[in-house]
């Protein structure tokens, strides 16, 4: 894989544009109505695995990073959130 940075390349004004106007919010609990609150493959802080795990529906997120990715086949945004949940 090739990389490349563009460090003052209009894409990230851009890509800052849009993550300011993101409701990160919305977008989790939106993606987390869809797969019914599941989360497969979780690794905690003591490094034990767990195949399947079923979140509370009680959660507030934040939008913690975001990154470009390319490849040859594909390019793709990744977001990172923090997800605490609340009573």
């Amino acid at each position: 894989m090739t990389r490349l940075e563009l460090k003052n390349h209009q894409v990230w004004q851009d890509l800052t544009e849009i993550l300011q106007s993101l409701d990160a919010n919305l977008l989790v609990q939106e993606h987390l109505d869809q797969c019914d609150y599941k989360v497969c493959g979780y690794w905690d802080e003591q490094d034990e695995y767990y195949e399947k795990i079923t979140l509370p529906r009680t959660l507030e997120a934040e939008l913690v990073n975001s990154s470009i990715g390319v490849t040859d086949k594909e390019r793709f945004l990744q977001l990172k959130f923090l997800v605490f949940a609340y009573s």
